[in-house]
């Protein structure tokens, strides 16, 4: 894995820091014989994000984040055995090829806080996030015979799911070091591909919080 990052401070009051990062996973046959699966992935992290404070009651902050993952992966589907074929062994001739994965996710946020007098505390959040998730199944080798699938097949496992986060919040200090809290959570989710996956959530958190 190796990542580099930065912060840019132009002023006390405003800063933004970025990151990219790229990550290899890689399991290679050895000894071919005895080997369990062959991949290669390769992961492309990178965010962005900023902070400002215009005032002594406002804060507010963004950020953006984009996580890709590609893996190429042997995949074995059964293999050729036919019971009663003469000279058929099993798992002597097994199904397999390199298969491509692909995902990726974006995720966006915003939030802002205000403080409405020295005891009393707002904030709001909102986060957005997109996932893809698919697949391009490769040519298997089938004895000698090479076998495509069906072009369709990699539609069965395609994850295109949104979701939408709203938090809003009020803090209120009662006691010095004592803080008292409320939180309304809107959580929607939406999968493109199952729509009976897709619904809306609302959560409501309450408590207190000292520091001895």
């Amino acid at each position: 894995r190796v990542e580099f990052g930065g912060t840019w401070i132009p002023a006390d009051n405003l800063f933004v820091n970025a990151t990219v990062g790229l990550e290899n996973r890689r399991h290679m046959k050895f000894p071919e014989t005895k080997a369990a699966g062959r991949f290669d992935e390769n992961s492309y992290p990178w965010s962005l994000s900023v902070w400002y404070v215009p005032n002594c009651k406002w804060t507010f902050s963004a950020g953006y984040a984009s996580f890709s993952d590609f893996l190429n992966q042997d995949i074995t589907l059964g293999d050729n055995y036919e019971e009663g074929q003469v000279g058929s062994t099993p798992f002597a001739n097994p199904i397999k090829g390199a298969w491509a994965y692909q995902s990726r996710a974006d995720v966006l946020t915003l939030g802002a806080t205000y403080a409405y007098t020295e005891r009393v505390m707002l904030s709001a959040e909102a986060e957005y996030v997109t996932g893809i998730d698919r697949f391009d199944e490769g040519v298997l080798d089938y004895g000698t015979t090479p076998v495509v699938f069906d072009p369709s097949i990699g539609s069965y496992s395609a994850v295109v799911v949104n979701t939408t986060r709203l938090n809003v919040g009020l803090d209120y200090l009662f006691a010095p070091r004592m803080n008292a809290y409320l939180r309304y959570v809107l959580f929607n989710y939406n999968d493109a591909t199952q729509p009976f996956n897709t619904g809306t959530a609302h959560m409501i958190l309450g408590g207190v919080s000292a520091l001895f």
